[in-house]
């Protein structure tokens, strides 16, 4: 959400500031990606670029799918590619897991080959990204 209203603030107000505070965090934010999936860690600490895990063992399609938005976008805006080169893998594995399915439940695995850990289809938290 803090990358997300940065390049948002960018976008309406024009000024580089905003944009140029998005790129330190987006900086800060690529350390919190899974090299193994590409997925984001569920909890990262932006400070000490720690990671744990939230209360659910995988990655919700919520979290790993908006990483595409934001992070395409600040390269868009920042003229630097590894920001959508991150976002891209994240939605290259969605879609590999997604195997023609369509509609897709929330739970993704965040280890090994992606895949779907559970059949819970929704339009609202978890799923709505």
């Amino acid at each position: 959400r803090g990358l997300g209203g940065l390049l948002s603030a960018h976008a309406l107000s024009g000024r580089k500031i905003f944009l140029q505070k998005a790129q330190e965090l987006g900086e800060k934010l690529v350390r919190a990606i899974n090299p193994q999936t590409g997925f984001p860690m569920t909890q990262f600490n932006v400070r000490t670029g720690e990671g744990k895990k939230g209360w659910f063992s995988g990655t919700l399609l919520a979290e790993a799918g908006t990483v595409q938005l934001e992070f395409r976008y600040l390269s868009q805006q920042s003229g630097d590619r590894k920001f959508a080169d991150v976002g891209d893998r994240a939605m290259r594995q969605i879609l590999q897991a997604e195997n023609g399915q369509g509609l897709v439940p929330w739970g993704l695995s965040n280890a090994g080959t992606p895949r779907f850990t559970n059949s819970h289809i929704t339009f609202g938290a978890m799923g709505d990204s």
